[in-house]
């Protein structure tokens, strides 16, 4: 009796495992989300990033990194070969607002290179949506850092366009540039780590691509003001 009690109990967790984890995870981007600690108090997922090149900040004591405050966790991509000296590729989740995004830079100048003593880099950011489902590739930003002025970041658009232009950097580039950080870092290095996933590269599950990059009218969040990016 006690065995057919515990066998019972057994398969009543696992169903509800498997119903729940249908219910909350719906594409690979849901599955990364919720594979980082504290994100739910139920692990939905088996999933995990021990083996993705990643930096798990506070790795070392056991516990998942939270930065700055509660509910935010960032870590970074690094690992051998993994990305150029002029590159950069962060995680940074937030489990109030329920979302997931991905920041990447590539950088010119001096700031290309490891000792980033000086020169401009393009931000890319993709924030995926954990109720809605969608991924949203947010507008280009730079970062600028000089040796004595130290680092200021730049969104406004005519900026961001004449610096693109400067650089001969073409919507071309930057559509690589996003197959590039999102399908063959991120994505690639997720199932590569994860070969038991229930999602792949040919499916990544229920979910929209919102391309917001070069958006006809741009707001600028910080001073209201509209800009025509074309």
């Amino acid at each position: 009796m006690k065995r057919i009690v515990i066998g019972f109990f057994i398969f009543v967790f696992f169903g509800v495992w498997f119903v729940g984890s249908r219910i909350m995870i719906r594409n690979a981007f849901d599955e990364m989300y919720y594979a980082h600690e504290g994100t739910t108090n139920i692990p939905w997922t088996f999933a995990s990033y021990d083996n993705a090149q990643l930096y798990r900040f506070g790795h070392l004591d056991g516990d998942s990194y939270r930065f700055p405050k509660e509910g935010v966790f960032r870590e970074n991509y690094v690992g051998d070969n993994f990305l150029k000296s002029n590159e950069l590729i962060k995680i940074q989740g937030n489990t109030i607002e329920q979302t997931l995004s991905f920041i990447c830079r590539v950088g010119y100048g001096i700031y290309a290179s490891k000792e980033e003593s000086e020169g401009t880099g393009i931000w890319f950011e993709y924030t995926y949506d954990i109720e809605k489902k969608t991924l949203t590739m947010k507008p280009l930003y730079l970062q600028k850092y000089q040796l004595e002025q130290g680092t200021s970041f730049i969104y406004d658009a005519e900026i961001v366009a004449e610096f693109l232009a400067s650089k001969e950097v073409t919507r071309e580039e930057i559509e690589e540039w996003n197959d590039y950080f999102l399908y063959q870092k991120v994505l690639a290095d997720w199932f590569r780590a994860n070969g038991m996933s229930r999602f792949s590269m040919r499916n990544l599950g229920n979910m929209e691509i919102i391309d917001n990059q070069f958006p006809d009218v741009w707001v600028d969040d910080r001073t209201g003001k509209a800009i025509d990016y074309d």
